[in-house]
């Protein structure tokens, strides 16, 4: 009898143990879709949007109904060039090269922005230089922007820059 109410406990942990859940994202709104085209898709809902968010080195969680994933392919990387600017590699991981082949010595200034405009990083490349290097290391998997300004702060160049796992 004792052992029989020594193995009772022992038997549902193991039950409970093997009873695995899996979840799934799920939505609750009032209404929403999936479109696909050309290896492009695009999730919309309608109820109430993203009031805040709060990330890590590695994740995104927002506030809301919708939680979006995100992937983006590192597998093939190039170069995007521009006269006298070449920004590689693309996708980049951790530390962005850009290299800079100039006919004259002016100083020429890299500004690093997230979609929304604000600047991430700046770095100033003087004129006997002709390699920079952006750190991505603090930024999270996602699309930025690198514009090129020349000593008067005009816009040379903008760079879209993807920023992989």
């Amino acid at each position: 009898m004792i052992k029989t109410f020594l193995l009772l406990p022992l038997a549902l942990l193991f039950i409970t143990a093997g009873a695995q859940i899996k979840l799934t994202p799920e939505i609750i709104a009032a209404g929403g879709g999936v479109g696909q085209s050309a290896g492009i898709s695009l999730e919309w809902t309608l109820g109430e949007a993203s009031i805040g968010q709060v990330s890590s080195s590695d994740r995104l969680y927002t506030v809301g109904f919708h939680q979006p994933v995100l992937i983006i392919d590192v597998a093939k990387t190039e170069k995007i060039k521009t006269p006298g600017i070449t920004v590689f590699p693309n996708p980049v991981k951790d530390k962005l090269k850009v290299e800079i082949n100039r006919v004259n010595l002016e100083n020429i200034t890299l500004v690093l922005c997230d979609m929304h405009g604000r600047t991430l990083a700046q770095k100033t490349v003087y004129g006997v230089s002709n390699m920079a290097e952006i750190s991505f290391m603090q930024c999270l998997p996602g699309i930025y922007l690198l514009r090129a300004y020349d000593a008067n702060k005009k816009l040379i160049n903008t760079f879209k820059v993807t920023k992989g796992k």
